[in-house]
């Protein structure tokens, strides 16, 4: 069996770092990556040995249907909102299997009314082709029931491992910041705390000079660009405000890495709780107030 894995995006992100974990020890030969444009993600797969090949998102499809016959693909493992829609009609073109990794449900992040209705009604007609959907949440998995109406013979729930208890460092002098600059991320929040908290170091790997030029940064918040790691153990805490509910990936690196994590509160904070990762929920209508509570709290070890 040859498994052909698609993703919108080859630069950094949470479902770009959850491919990488997952697909990083498979067989070269048995593992192919398509994506809609280079980065970290594709430069790191293609120095680990894979085959990886970009596509930009108007002729993808085209590209996705050539690899699914010259390479004998019998299964597409399609992620993100754009990839799973693709993805997916090309299983469905190509009469092959197709299993659908969602990273957060992309209706969910749509301010027209008219492109959520849009989106739902494709999911719930791609869910009836009977392919497998991976919920990495049990938000996810909610959604889908509930919202969605998608029966539970094509949802799978991935189970996360539980931590052990950890200690984490303090005082938090500085802070890694490791998201994209493109909603639902809110860097406009990190840069109103950075703002109230000028003894504070605010690093945004992911977060390139040019686009931090319109944001105006304070002198405490500082660009680090795309990297293709991101070096937690520098750093005291991490940071991720967002309005995305999908699992961050991002919570696992932070415990792994023995870290307090500063977060958005939103529903995925309830599976944070069960799997041991320590930290600290924002909420994003008053998160000034809430990240010098937080910090007060951590920095006294309460």
């Amino acid at each position: 069996m040859k498994l052909l894995v698609a993703i919108t995006d080859g630069s950094v992100g949470g479902a770009q770092t959850f491919i990488y974990r997952r697909y990083k020890n498979f067989s070269r030969d048995k593992v192919i990556f398509i994506c809609t444009s280079d980065g970290n993600l594709t430069s790191s797969l293609k120095k680990l040995g894979f085959e990886v090949y970009t596509s930009n998102k108007f002729f993808v499809i085209i590209k996705m249907i050539y690899l699914v016959q010259k390479k004998n693909i019998s299964l597409i493992s399609c992620n993100s909102t754009l990839m799973g829609l693709h993805g997916r009609l090309v299983a469905f073109i190509c009469n092959r299997k197709a299993l659908y990794i969602s990273h957060g449900w992309g209706y969910s992040y749509q301010k027209s009314s008219f492109k959520k209705f849009s989106l739902k009604i494709l999911e719930q007609i791609l869910a009836k082709l009977n392919y497998k959907i991976l919920c990495v949440s049990e938000n996810d998995l909610k959604k889908a029931q509930y919202d969605l109406k998608i029966k539970n013979k094509n949802l799978q729930l991935l189970r996360h491992d539980k931590f052990k208890e950890y200690k984490i460092q303090v005082p938090l002098n500085s802070f890694c910041i490791p998201m994209r600059s493109q909603w639902p991320k809110r860097y406009d929040l990190v840069r109103a705390i950075a703002i109230e908290n000028k003894f504070i170091d605010f690093y945004c790997y992911g977060l390139c000079k040019e686009e931090s030029m319109a944001l105006n940064l304070p002198k405490n918040m500082h660009a680090m660009g795309i990297v293709e790691y991101v070096p937690y153990q520098k750093h005291d805490g991490v940071m991720l405000l967002s309005n995305s509910e999908g699992f961050p990936i991002v919570a696992i690196e932070a415990a792994e890495n023995k870290k307090i994590l500063f977060i958005s509160d939103l529903p995925i904070c309830n599976e944070l709780n069960k799997m041991g990762i320590k930290h600290r929920a924002l909420n994003n209508n008053n998160v000034l107030d809430d990240f010098k509570k937080a910090l007060f709290q951590v920095n006294g070890n309460v």
